[in-house]
């Protein structure tokens, strides 16, 4: 672990060290490059630290906790079939009136 936090110590330093103001014109492509690269690897830093060490996943070490339960939107859960028929209506009305104005024209250009 204390590897792993040199490591992060030392990206953390090469991503501060990433200076925009001083990047010209002829230089932005490169500097630009660099600066990608940079934070990339400090992504990828990252993400294998997280595999090694579950405390920086955010996951407890000691007790795990219980899932939340995922529930419809409150809208739709309280909603009755007539309530959810004329939602689904109201999203597909405008799609049949494209549908049948692009019809009606392509009939009309013949």
């Amino acid at each position: 672990m204390a590897r792993t936090l040199a490591e992060f110590r030392s990206t953390v330093a090469k991503v501060q060290s990433v200076n925009e103001q001083a990047w010209t014109q002829e230089n932005f492509s490169m500097e630009l490059t660099r600066a990608s690269t940079t934070i990339e690897n400090a992504r990828m830093e990252w993400n294998s630290a997280r595999l090694k060490f579950p405390l920086l996943a955010g996951a407890p070490s000691s007790e795990p906790a219980a899932a939340p339960e995922k529930s419809p939107a409150p809208l739709l859960q309280a909603a009755s079939l007539t309530q959810l028929s004329k939602i689904g209506l109201a999203f597909t009305w405008p799609l049949v009136l494209l549908g049948a104005a692009i019809f009606l024209i392509l009939l009309f250009r013949r």
